[in-house]
């Protein structure tokens, strides 16, 4: 269904990488089935590989950067921020995933997004 619609961008969360089967690395495997390419904002280690989240783009990437957004106690999350080249201008995307029962998480994205608004 995917590859009918032809996105130029999609996120993805939740997502492993690692060695061995086709498959086993996650985000890889759908990008070569849709001949993109992957970003990946790892947020904690899995096995021999990364867990978190990750963009897949037809679009030429400017820059990335992967943000810690881990609080206290509760599972670690990530901010991926990617500025992607779109029609002569730069769109900056952010691929996140908050919990949000823990108080002060829209504050702690703050880095993902702040030098795109005040």
């Amino acid at each position: 269904m995917i590859a009918e619609i032809q996105p130029d961008v999609i996120g993805l969360q939740e997502v492993i990488r690692t060695d061995g089967a086709a498959d086993a690395d996650q985000p890889a495997y759908l990008a070569s089935k849709l001949s993109m390419t992957v970003i990946m904002g790892a947020t904690r280690p899995s096995g021999s590989g990364s867990f978190g989240n990750a963009i897949l783009t037809r679009l030429p990437v400017i820059a990335s950067t992967a943000h810690d957004l881990s609080h206290g106690r509760y599972e670690r999350r990530g901010c991926l921020r990617v500025d992607l080249a779109a029609d002569g201008a730069i769109v900056a995307l952010l691929q996140l995933s908050l919990r949000p029962a823990v108080q002060g998480a829209a504050r702690a994205a703050r880095p993902c997004w702040q030098p795109c608004w005040p």
